[in-house]
């Protein structure tokens, strides 16, 4: 393995230890940039005899990795309009009543509100795994159209 090669990799592996520490940025896509560069030298696809051209086209694929991985697995935004803004904002913080079948961590399920059977999922602070149908739960946040619901407070 070259030098230019581990040090890529341990860049890369350093902003994944990063990303752990300080969740306010997400270095994930930077960290991959890192290891995609390291892993291009080693495979011989980019130069890696040290040289400043060299440098200088590995900081600029860097950066563009960094954009193109951003872009493979960026967040959708969906766009609500004013009618869904205006209920997501009626249902947040209010108790739900789980479904039938329940709900289970993997796959979800169901809950009911003001009459209406709507899909739902855990959220990532609720302990247990499985909830019985008629729990009470509160709404924390709607990913897409479906309710995060977690323990009711």
């Amino acid at each position: 393995m070259t030098t230019p090669a581990i040090v890529w990799l341990l860049i890369g592996g350093a902003l994944l230890a990063l990303n752990k520490v300080i969740e306010k940025y997400n270095l994930a896509y930077a960290a991959a940039a890192a290891i995609t560069i390291g892993i291009f030298i080693i495979m011989g696809i980019m130069g890696g005899d040290g040289s400043e051209p060299f440098i200088i086209a590995q900081i600029i694929f860097f950066f563009i990795a960094t954009t193109v991985w951003w872009y493979i697995f960026r967040e959708k935004t969906i766009k609500q309009t004013d009618k869904e803004k205006e209920f997501a904002k009626a249902i947040i913080g209010k108790t739900v009543e789980v479904g039938e079948g329940g709900i289970n961590s993997i796959s979800g399920g169901n809950v009911k509100w003001n009459g209406r059977v709507l899909p739902a999922k855990l959220a990532d602070n609720v302990d247990a795994d499985t909830i019985d149908a008629g729990t009470k739960m509160q709404v924390q946040e709607i990913i897409g159209n479906t309710l995060i619901i977690t323990d009711k407070k």
